[in-house]
């Protein structure tokens, strides 16, 4: 069963659903633009499925979504890779930050 939440409020939004399991998740159009956007600039990580989730801290209609991949470093170091988009209710990308691990 499926109800429409705004995360950190409890009023009724058609931009996220949360499931029964209270996962957090955009409307797949929105994703998979969002997601083309991150391919772009970053196409070592193209067709990468990001873990979604609210953003912490803040009451917010905001998603994040992380995508993470192992990718070949200087050297042939694995270099475990991470970029982070913060997305708001219409899919629009806020932020792109990205990370070495």
């Amino acid at each position: 069963m499926y109800r429409h939440l705004c995360v950190g409020e409890r009023t009724p939004t058609p931009h996220l659903i949360i499931n029964s399991k209270s996962e957090v998740t955009l409307k797949a159009k929105w994703i998979d633009k969002i997601s083309e956007e991150v391919y772009r600039k970053h196409p070592d990580l193209k067709g990468v499925k990001p873990k979604i989730a609210p953003r912490e801290g803040e009451v917010t209609s905001d998603t994040l979504l992380v995508y993470q991949k192992k990718v070949s470093g200087p050297g042939g170091k694995s270099i475990n890779r991470i970029v982070r988009a913060v997305a708001d209710e219409k899919g629009k990308i806020k932020k792109i930050s990205t990370s070495k691990g």
